[in-house]
């Protein structure tokens, strides 16, 4: 009777110092987070100083976020920019002159993971950010989607997201691959046009910024818009023209995006702008698998390979380097260009066509390494690069002129383009127009 008594006990006692354990391992904001910040962060992160206009002195002002939202999502540690700059694997790390101690870094952790509890007695929050399964059957890559034409009917605004006193240019431009479908990225929005009857066929609207980059997947059911404001927001989001929805939020980059573009495949998104890197996030999770650091100056050109395998970047100094999606590795790195990357395009699986502002056009041979030709495409600089579904390039430049070429760079028409200088250019589906706009807006 004795022994069994002292197993109750034992067994009694044992359970409640697991209650007691577990209840010590509730981690909070209150009792364990604010006073990590209090030391480390809150000089540059309170309501008199919010840097990045981000406030960590009170629970309700940090669930806030900053200047390019949210900074922490209940459950995910690792999909926290709080947690990403305060590990140093995303910039600016913090705290700027040092690091947190390996067990305070651990404390944001289990708390992010616990669900962000305020106290101990609040309720987890964890994250509803929304998976999306994009990813197409690889064995329809290159081929002409079944049914109608991907086009916006009835599913967007045709009324303006915001009208402006003056106009600007759009450097930003991308036309759908199967439907008479053009993209031109506006202030604060994207306006669709037909291309048949050059009628408004939606308006997108881009609320945080400028949209600095465009393009339609491979399908073209999708549109990937990069954009953001300078100095303060960059990201690239994806719309299924389709159903005027919008599917995809990926970076809380410091920069604007300048570059983006969404694999064949649809697995993928990169994008890069004046931080120099190129990140390559999955569109299953929304999460960066890949940041790369390699180029020399800001990133200004982003495009995916015919099957979604590599990306190639180009940047403001002329270099131009090709990257495996996954698992993020350089295939090649391409110099020869002397002036900012305006444009690249895929050929074929393994050549890559580029412009430049030094007035070159190149194609390269990504499995050898090597520059296949080099020509003058536009004296005083080219200014733009993109490839027909019939297979030839067409480029604008400072000469005011666009020219269309074939495969292997040569030209077959030229024509003077209409009013101020081109900013940028694209042919139609059909390649029978190129439109473009100019530095008139």
């Amino acid at each position: 009777m004795m022994t069994r008594k002292l197993k109750s006990i034992a067994l009694a006692g044992f359970f409640l110092a697991g209650l007691q354990i577990q209840a010590q391992d509730k981690i909070t904001y209150e009792d364990h987070v604010l006073p990590i910040l209090r030391n480390a962060c809150l000089k540059c992160h309170n309501p008199d100083k919010m840097r990045a206009d981000l406030d960590l002195s009170t629970y309700n002002a940090l669930m806030k976020g900053g200047g390019g939202g949210e900074v922490v999502a209940g459950g995910d540690a690792d999909g926290s920019f709080l947690y990403q700059v305060i590990t140093h694997a995303e910039e600016p790390t913090m705290p700027p002159n040092g690091k947190l101690s390996d067990k305070e870094i651990e404390v944001f952790k289990k708390w992010i993971v616990g669900g962000l509890l305020e106290t101990t007695g609040s309720k987890a929050v964890m994250s509803d950010k929304p998976k999306v399964d994009l990813t197409i059957d690889p064995d329809s890559l290159g081929k002409r989607p079944e049914g109608p034409a991907p086009m916006p009917v009835e599913v967007l605004s045709l009324d303006p997201f915001v009208r402006t006193e003056r106009t600007s240019v759009s450097t930003a431009i991308a036309v759908s691959p199967w439907a008479p479908l053009v993209a031109i990225g506006g202030q604060r929005q994207v306006i669709l046009y037909n291309t048949d009857n050059l009628k408004v066929a939606g308006i997108i609207p881009f609320p945080k910024g400028y949209p600095h980059s465009l393009n339609f997947s491979a399908t073209g059911k999708l549109l990937v818009i990069g954009g953001g404001r300078g100095a303060n927001l960059g990201f690239s989001t994806v719309w299924d023209v389709t159903k005027g929805e919008q599917l995809l939020t990926v970076g809380e980059d410091l920069d604007a995006v300048l570059a983006t573009d969404i694999s064949a495949d649809q697995r993928y998104i990169a994008h890069g702008g004046p931080d120099r890197l190129v990140r390559i996030f999955s569109t299953d999770t929304g999460e960066m698998l890949h940041k790369i650091k390699k180029h020399t100056d800001w990133v200004t050109a982003m495009r995916f390979g015919p099957k979604g395998k590599y990306v190639a970047s180009g940047d403001r100094a002329g270099g131009i380097h090709v990257w495996e999606a996954e698992p993020g590795g350089r295939v090649a790195s391409l110099m020869g260009h002397r002036g900012r990357i305006t444009g690249l395009e895929w050929v074929n699986t393994n050549i890559v066509a580029s412009v430049s502002e030094d007035g070159t056009g190149k194609l390269w041979n990504i499995d050898e390494v090597t520059q296949l030709k080099s020509w003058t495409a536009h004296s005083g600089g080219a200014s733009g690069l993109r490839r027909a579904q019939t297979g030839d390039l067409v480029t604008v430049g400072r000469n005011r002129r666009a020219t269309l070429w074939d495969a292997g760079g040569n030209a077959k028409r030229s024509f003077t383009f209409p009013g101020d200088i081109p900013a940028t250019g694209v042919p139609t589906h059909d390649a029978k127009r190129v439109i473009g706009t100019d530095w008139t807006g």
